[in-house]
């Protein structure tokens, strides 16, 4: 089972990411390898960005790890073409467990950019404890405005679960 994406958090993802520009796409043809998700898009001539909202399947004990496996699936979902559009990925999961203290997502952010799919920011949203934890990589001068903006989506989906 798979702690689905809450629509509140869906309805903030969709007001904070706005003003940037991006917007959520219709997935016309969703993945059996990843769990039913949501992704917002911007692309402009400087910039090719995503940001997918999923849920982390049971049993899986490493979300950067997982990140890690499925990002150039959610990239071509988002419409990266390899080596036409580098794009850089901000990855939202979802989980019902506790989360491990030890947990590290520093260490599976991308560090360089390969030019295809980049993983330059992971978070891990707990719907149990009604907390999150994120990491995000070097690429701040570019994407540090979407990832505050996911950061902002996140502590809004948080205060209004909290107050309910």
């Amino acid at each position: 089972m798979t702690a689905s994406p809450d629509a509140t958090l869906i309805g903030c993802l969709d007001t904070s990411l706005a003003p940037h520009s991006f917007t959520r796409m219709k997935i016309t043809k969703q993945s059996n390898e990843i769990p039913s998700s949501e992704i917002w898009r911007r692309k402009s001539w400087a910039t090719n960005r995503a940001v997918a909202l999923l849920g982390l399947p049971e049993g899986e004990n490493s979300p950067g790890k997982y990140a890690q496996q499925i990002k150039m699936l959610l990239g071509q979902i988002a419409g990266y073409v390899t080596l036409l559009n580098p794009l850089g990925l901000q990855i939202v999961m979802t989980t019902n467990r506790t989360a491990e203290p030890h947990i590290r997502l520093g260490d599976f952010v991308d560090r360089i950019d390969n030019q295809r799919v980049v993983l330059q920011s992971i978070f891990l949203v707990n719907l149990v404890e009604r907390s999150h934890i994120s990491s995000r990589s070097w690429a701040q001068y570019f994407s540090g405005r979407f990832q505050d903006a996911i950061e902002k989506a996140i502590l809004t989906f948080l205060e209004d679960v909290t107050a309910a």
